[in-house]
């Protein structure tokens, strides 16, 4: 009798102990994709806004880099995670725009077999104006993986000038995924000066 309890214990323990449970943010999102189509929503009002876009997101984090026609250039950085409702939560950690600042965007995501579509619905107030983007993306296909992949932050650079050496005060991210990279440095040296 003790060697069949014995016996089922392990049984269940080998059934219920095995079950992988994916998260939610590893079941589906994670790839490199390039924006189709950006619509931004000022009240009932759309506008299409011009911009190359590529976004990439791991298991657990993303990086995006933009550019406009007039060659202003915008990225972001951060955290994600997905649920099994389609709704996206992106803790940004850095960006071209809030620098940073802590942001967080409530987004509605839609999948689709080429890429996703996604929404986000209160991308902003100005005077009183609620203002929703929109955004479609396709899904790039992959290479290979690396052991690169990853979101890495630069730790240390310095400008070598003549024979001098000197600690740059530079933020920058780097994003590996799938045989894809994005890199955007924000810098600051010591004197203030912005170099991009």
């Amino acid at each position: 009798m003790n060697k069949i309890l014995v016996f089922a214990a392990l049984f269940s323990f080998l059934i219920f102990g095995c079950k992988k449970k994916d998260k939610p943010s590893e079941a589906g999102l994670s790839g490199v994709y390039e924006l189709e189509k950006q619509v931004l929503d000022r009240g009932g009002k759309d506008s299409v806004i011009k911009r190359t876009q590529i976004k990439i997101y791991t298991d657990h984090n993303y990086l995006y880099a933009s550019i406009v026609p007039d060659s202003s250039v915008g990225f972001g950085v951060g955290t994600y995670t997905l649920d099994s409702a389609n709704r996206l939560k992106e803790h940004s950690i850095y960006t071209s725009r809030a620098l940073d600042s802590s942001l967080t965007y409530n987004l509605e995501v839609t999948k689709k077999p080429d890429g996703y579509s996604q929404v986000i619905p209160d991308f902003a107030t100005v005077k009183g104006i609620k203002y929703a983007l929109k955004e479609d993306y396709k899904k790039l296909p992959p290479a290979d993986s690396s052991v690169l992949d990853g979101l890495w932050k630069m730790e240390k650079t310095y400008t070598i000038k003549g024979k001098d050496t000197i600690p740059t005060d530079v933020t920058q991210y780097k994003i590996f995924w799938g045989g894809h990279f994005i890199s955007r440095p924000q810098a600051r040296s010591k004197q203030g000066k912005n170099h991009l």
